[in-house]
């Protein structure tokens, strides 16, 4: 199973060839971005892992990168490697999530090559003698496949051992049965809801419970559970179905009875301490009923947590569907989105101060019917100084404000969340 290869001792330029190149790898924003390559590419290739294992892809990547680039610059044998935190609690994420192990090591080889070509072309336009360089090709692809090998042994085990424990657990029993729904694999609510020992045919609002982990993962579980039954107490709800979905990830459904209606606007009373010091985000779907309102509330949910995520809220935060729909429509496809609100705004992308708040305004502006009188009883401000934004912002975008109005109002909307 593992890549053999037998080479003589590298000579010392080759060691200082890659020792360089590597330390010229060795820079935050580098290493971001490139466990953020690599976790796009695992996502394009690999139809299991779902979208909302990304945060966990990308911070996996990224640590292992580190760990690969940082072995090479110590000049340290690529046996000796240990996996990453990050990557043990990525493995033990697929397993809870009822993924196959053989898409994690295919996540890996993916991981791999996407590494090792970004490594190949950097070496190719390394200064150094041609059969220095030669050497180094031989010898670093050999290093990354011991690296691999070397990490892929205690990578199984994690993911073993918790698939082991999660199967066992009434837990999983649970997380299964609820996938099952929301796949819509499961369409008989009678027996679902015996499985589930939770009442499907009333009406349901879905709240998605996500932080950080902390050490102790069952600890973490069980704090998002007491967030999750506080929102349930606050919006007057009957029984809730918590089911975890993930190390980071709660899901409660709450349910109400016929003609008993959540006061979502309670919500607001949610952000208190026990929230912000499990330091989670909630997002809550709409209310609806039965089986397919099951579903339904929690793509809501969905929706609104990827909308959150997007705009980065802060611990303690809580996203309603209803407030994120249109956001989310429109940043479904995030580099269209992107080029959108980059061709209609022009300059007024400008992410420094002053330009920032002339976007503001002139959203609010529009908002307001175009009035000056109106925007600046809202904002606090003259209307003069209005007026002055406005045509700042005509300056900058290079065109009247009442042209594509609509389109124009579609971008100020987005671009705090999407700015380029």
């Amino acid at each position: 199973m593992g890549h053999q290869v037998v080479l003589n001792e590298p000579s010392s330029a080759c060691r200082e060839v890659m020792r360089e190149l590597a330390a010229s790898f060795l820079d935050t924003v580098q290493l971001d971005a490139i466990g953020a390559d690599l976790a796009t590419q695992i996502h394009a290739e690999i139809d299991e892992v779902p979208p909302e294992l990304r945060p966990e892809t990308v911070l996996s990547c990224r640590a292992n990168v580190n760990l690969i680039i940082q072995m090479i610059h110590d000049q340290m044998e690529a046996s000796s490697a240990v996996a990453p935190v990050e990557a043990t609690h990525y493995a033990r994420e697929f397993a809870r999530a009822g993924l196959p192990i053989e898409a994690l090591m295919r996540a890996y080889r993916i991981g791999h090559a996407e590494l090792s070509q970004v490594w190949l072309e950097r070496l190719h336009v390394a200064k150094a003698r041609r059969e220095v360089l030669a050497e180094a090709v031989t010898v670093s692809s050999a290093w990354m496949f011991a690296y691999v090998d070397a990490v892929s042994a205690g990578i199984a085990e994690s993911y073993m051992h918790e698939r082991e424990r999660w199967v066992r657990s009434a837990a999983a029993l649970r997380a299964d049965e609820v996938r099952a729904i929301i796949d819509g694999r499961q369409v008989d609510e009678p027996r679902a809801s015996q499985r589930l020992r939770y009442e499907l045919g009333r009406t349901h609002v879905a709240v998605i419970v996500a932080g950080e982990e902390a050490e102790d993962a069952d600890a973490t579980i069980g704090l998002y559970e007491r967030v999750a039954h506080e929102v349930q107490r606050a919006i007057g709800g009957g029984d809730a179905l918590c089911v975890p979905l993930g190390l980071r990830t709660l899901v409660a459904w709450v349910s109400f009875n016929d003609g008993q209606a959540p006061d979502l606007t309670a919500l607001t009373k949610v952000r208190g301490a026990e929230a912000l010091a499990a330091g989670v985000r909630l997002a809550v779907g709409e209310p609806a009923p039965g089986l397919a309102g099951f579903r339904r509330t929690y793509e809501d949910a969905q929706l609104a947590q990827r909308v959150a995520r997007l705009r980065e809220r802060r611990p303690g935060y809580v996203t309603r569907y209803e407030d994120a729909v249109l956001i989310g429509l429109l940043s479904q496809d995030g580099d269209t989105a992107r080029r959108f609100v980059t061709g209609e705004l022009g300059a007024l992308v400008d992410d420094s101060d002053s330009v920032r708040r002339v976007s503001a305004t002139l959203k609010v502006f529009l908002e307001e019917g175009s009035s000056n009188v109106r925007a600046a009883r809202r904002l606090g401000v003259h209307e003069n100084t209005i007026a002055y934004r406005v045509k700042r912002a005509e300056a900058l975008l290079g065109r009247p404000v009442d042209d594509r109005r609509l389109e124009l109002r579609a971008a100020l909307l987005l671009v705090d969340t999407l700015r380029p």
